[in-house]
Parts: structure tokens; C-alpha cells; sequence
């Protein structure tokens, strides 16, 4: 199972889902609820100021 998201429309470059395969390895070997937290905090952040919106 994919942590990043990842769909027929937002596959993006090989160099793209490398990324997103790294950022997956990263959740898996750090694991911690202060992680959790902050992954929280950035999404509500990005929600509220629509960073990341185009």
C-alpha cells in the first residue's frame, strides 16, 4: 500500500515517484506521533492558506 498519493492522473515523472517512494520510506522508519502531528499541522496549513493550490 502507497502512503503518498498516487492515481492514474497524478502519476508524474519516474523522478517524481521516486520522491514520493522516499518520503513513504521516511514515514516507515520514523514513525512517531510527534511525525503524525506534523504531517497534521502542514495539511491543515496548506488547506487553510491553499499553499500548493493551482
Amino acid at each position: 500500500m502507497r502512503l503518498s498519493k498516487t492515481d492514474n492522473q497524478n502519476k508524474g515523472t519516474s523522478e517524481e515517484q521516486e520522491k514520493k517512494v522516499s518520503y513513504d520510506l521516511y514515514y516507515i522508519k520514523n514513525q512517531s506521533t510527534m511525525l503524525d502531528l506534523q504531517i497534521i499541522l502542514k495539511t491543515f496549513e496548506t488547506v487553510v492558506f491553499r499553499k500548493g493550490a493551482k
